[in-house]
């Protein structure tokens, strides 16, 4: 048995230290720039579940993404995503389509970016054959919106802290892995926010503490320009209401 166990750790050892894994430096993506084009499906809700009325709204939608990626010591990396794109190109009739009470009814949380977009900077401190690991910031613009719906009542409240347009940045960190010719990425960024306006028909507490946010994204790229991804971002509330939506995707798309 100690042997065979022997035998894997060998064998294992060997392939790691081979090319047979694929290599980060002179791959496709390494010193390039790309546009990927992204369809997605996902989830729009709050994390707290005392709310029974707030729904699990279904979302279909899209966006488009530039990305510069260079694996040497000290490359720049970016990722440059615009996700209102899609969430205001196909909103009620196409998510209607997933799910029809949408048609009827306000969504009760929503979480998107607007004019400026997600944004990733970062530099390569560490950068070997396999793996690239790059501390940076990340900024942007988050929309957020919460709306209790009262069903009994069969009404919609009005929006609620911390609601808001805002403006946020903060650190960030990217990896890049290869694995037998395939490239996983991930990016993720933790903001502070300042809020640049109020929502429509909020209803605003004076002094309410803005919201961070939580945003991660995951990547797998295998062979061609074909690629699949997660993403997550989330609310993160720093007052004294419960209200923490989240947005959460999985997309298949193309790199241009």
């Amino acid at each position: 048995m100690k042997v065979k166990i022997l035998l894997i750790v060998f064998a294992t050892s060997m392939v790691i230290g081979s090319n047979a894994l694929g290599q980060l430096p002179g791959s496709r993506f390494d010193g390039e720039t790309r546009v990927e084009l992204n369809i997605k499906y996902g989830t729009s809700n709050d994390s707290h579940y005392e709310w029974p009325e707030v729904r699990n709204v279904k979302l279909l939608t899209f966006d488009v993404a530039y990305y510069k990626s260079n694996f040497e010591q000290w490359g720049y990396q970016s990722s440059n995503r615009w996700p209102a794109l899609g969430d205001f190109a196909l909103p009620v009739l196409a998510n209607a389509a997933f799910d029809p009470d949408i048609a009827y009814e306000d969504i009760s949380s929503s979480l998107t970016g607007l004019f400026l977009g997600w944004h990733t900077h970062a530099l390569s401190v560490i950068s070997t054959k396999h793996l690239s690991l790059s501390p940076g910031v990340h900024w942007g613009d988050y929309v957020y919106s919460f709306q209790k719906y009262n069903a009994s009542a069969d009404d919609l409240g009005e929006i609620e802290e911390p609601s808001g347009y805002y403006f946020a940045a903060g650190p960030a960190m990217v990896a890049d892995i290869s694995l037998f010719g395939m490239i996983l990425h991930y990016e993720g960024a933790w903001t502070k926010a300042w809020r640049m306006r109020e929502m429509p028909d909020q209803e605003t507490v004076e002094g309410y503490p803005a919201p961070n946010f939580w945003n991660h994204l995951v990547v797998f790229q295998p062979f061609g320009n074909l690629h699949a991804g997660f993403e997550y971002a989330h609310v993160v509330n720093n007052g004294n209401t419960l209200n923490q939506g989240y947005r959460m995707a999985f997309y298949i798309g193309y790199s241009l």
